[in-house]
């Protein structure tokens, strides 16, 4: 695996354009010449970290992110391959950032959808886009730029709204071939902490590719159980980054076709299958959460668990 990995560090960009997209992170690591632990890893790698299927997602895209993680293990001063916030996403990251971008005179209009871009007549000019708020009530609003972040699936019925915008920008006409996996977390409100590891877990068998971090260790300036009504002691928040594959425990199903209880159940009987989980007491709560925490805090270790 080092030996490959060297392989791409060393070529340069043309070449992970010219030959790397056009082959599999499967098939560029040689997966099935080799052991199943060996396979498991570079599931880990594609799977749990990006939520990408080795056997489709190209070598180029998953391994840049090889690389990074190479590099950050073995060059000395780099002090883990992953980091992480020292807080609640919302209070370390959003909220400032919203507060800052206010400052700066910009307007946030919330609950409302993109529908369409409109094109001048006659013109490939988008003169005015349509807005839906989630009243069904429609209005247009006209800018200088207009910046289109969204999730492709969104952006692909934009399109479709948009005819005469769709054939002014031929460079967006595959937008709609684009494959979109899931990668979304929950998050456990445990009675008793348990910090695990100094970093994230990933269960490399795990059918629905999970990882984990036990987020206490990482959050000094935090105190739990001041928080709701003071019984919860600790979090382990999990990312799901396989939908499609079914479970094995509570839910024999892939988890997009599973009900908000039954993926909450076959997370934690995975966990539990995988790792000596079993004496947290009380599980208080549990939630869904729709957002990755971005990253922050260095954390210094991965576990692997078979």
């Amino acid at each position: 695996m080092v030996t490959l990995n060297i392989f791409f560090q060393t070529s340069c960009v043309d070449r992970r354009y010219a030959e790397f997209e056009k082959v599999s992170w499967w098939d560029y690591m040689h997966t099935n010449d080799f052991s199943t632990n060996y396979a498991d890893i570079v599931k880990l790698i594609s799977g749990n970290i990006l939520a990408a299927d080795p056997k489709t997602d190209n070598a180029h895209v998953v391994g840049a992110l090889a690389d990074d993680l190479v590099l950050r293990t073995l060059i000395p001063g780099q002090q883990g391959i992953l980091v992480m916030l020292d807080g609640p996403t919302q209070d370390m990251w959003i909220d400032p950032w919203v507060h800052h971008l206010k400052s700066l005179g910009v307007e946030f209009v919330m609950n409302t959808t993109l529908k369409s871009f409109n094109l001048a007549s006659g013109t490939k000019h988008v003169e005015y886009v349509t807005l839906q708020d989630q009243d069904g009530n429609e209005s247009q609003q006209s800018a200088d730029i207009y910046i289109a972040s969204i999730p492709a699936e969104k952006m692909v019925e934009v399109q479709l709204n948009s005819p005469k915008f769709a054939a002014a920008t031929p460079s967006m006409k595959n937008v709609n071939k684009l494959e979109t996996a899931w990668m979304v977390g929950v998050q456990y409100y445990l009675s008793e902490d348990i910090p695990v590891i100094n970093g994230n877990i990933g269960f490399l068998r795990s059918p629905w590719s999970l990882a984990a971090v036990s987020q206490d260790q990482f959050r000094p300036y935090l105190n739990v159980s001041d928080m709701g009504d003071g019984t919860v002691r600790g979090v382990l928040s999990v990312t799901v980054s396989n939908w499609t594959t079914p479970g094995l425990f509570a839910c024999k199903k892939p988890a997009l076709e599973c009900s908000r209880e039954e993926v909450l159940e076959e997370v934690w009987q995975q966990l539990s299958h995988w790792s000596d989980i079993s004496y947290i007491h009380t599980l208080i709560h549990t939630k869904i959460s729709s957002r990755t925490n971005p990253i922050q805090q260095k954390l210094f270790s991965i576990a692997c668990i078979w």
